[in-house]
């Protein structure tokens, strides 16, 4: 099993945030069990890190936030042939995988990359998020600032 994770903070605290976003994570993962159901308890756990930063006692939440993709990786050795990808994220931490192809033509081989995005960006401007983060019983307003500025979540 190989787990990768990415944490970014942002605002004046995203910094201890993301910190604690980290440390949670470095928790939680060791514990999952591997095999079908994989994916959703990853989810579960990054969603119970993620609960755990709004009352840490340490870190001030409040204008800040961390975003992070987690990607869980099983069969990799002991001669498995089955592999599986578990991917989880939270804010607009964009996961990308890289596919190549190659092909062959009489000059000999090239080989090309396309990029699949395996997650869609959590972002309050969209219009389904939106409304999950409404029905949520969060708001959602424009940040202060020029036309066309960002969407913050309050």
């Amino acid at each position: 099993v190989a787990t990768i994770a990415v944490v970014d903070g942002h605002g004046k605290r995203g910094g201890a945030l993301s910190a604690a976003a980290r440390d949670g994570l470095a928790k939680a993962l060791p514990g999952l069990t591997a095999g079908p159901g994989s994916a959703k308890l990853l989810a579960e756990a990054l969603l119970a890190v993620d609960a755990g930063l709004l009352i840490h006692a340490q870190v001030d939440a409040e204008l800040s936030g961390a975003t992070c993709a987690v990607l869980r990786i099983e069969g990799l050795g002991g001669g498995s042939t089955a592999r599986r990808l578990s991917i989880a994220h939270l804010g607009d931490c964009r996961a990308v995988l890289g596919r190549v192809k190659k092909a062959r033509s009489d000059g000999g081989s090239s080989t090309s990359w396309t990029a699949v995005r395996l997650t869609e960006d959590h972002r309050p401007g969209e219009v389904t998020e939106a409304a999950r983060l409404v029905s949520a019983g969060g708001r959602v307003r424009k940040a202060p600032g020029p036309p066309g500025g960002e969407v913050s979540v309050l």
